[in-house]
């Protein structure tokens, strides 16, 4: 498991040095049938050079640090909300371009590396389509 109580306290920390407003700690669900799929917290403000700012920080119940092996399901909803947003901003917890049970091919012995290459590739991309 991650420690998302000492990630939390840093990003808190971050926040204050950098004048972000914290929204509050809210649930997003997973799936239509409303589980709890973690938590999000949104901090907001003006960076420098007057660029606004937001960041997200998520939590995914019940995963460890391979989040897409631990929930496959709540990842890819998460990823997907992540990467294509709805019109009025990032919703993790809309179905509407996911399927809650996506197709796992079982790990096969030396594929570890590649899936390891996957993330970060996945990771990097995400990190310059945001900024």
């Amino acid at each position: 498991m991650c420690n998302y109580l000492g990630d939390s306290w840093h990003m808190r920390d971050v926040a204050n040095e950098n004048k972000l407003k914290a929204g509050s700690r809210d649930p997003w669900f997973f799936s239509n049938n409303n589980q709890v799929g973690g938590f999000v917290q949104r901090y907001s403000g003006i960076g420098g050079q007057g660029v606004s700012v937001t960041v997200d920080v998520l939590t995914v119940k019940g995963a460890g640090h391979m989040v897409p092996n631990d929930r496959p399901g709540p990842s890819v909803q998460m990823i997907t909300n992540f990467l294509f947003p709805q019109a009025d901003g990032v919703n993790y917890t809309s179905t509407a371009s996911t399927n809650p049970q996506p197709d796992l091919s079982p790990l096969k012995r030396g594929q570890s590396s590649t899936n390891i290459l996957v993330a970060l590739i996945v990771l990097v991309a995400m990190c310059i389509w945001h900024f």
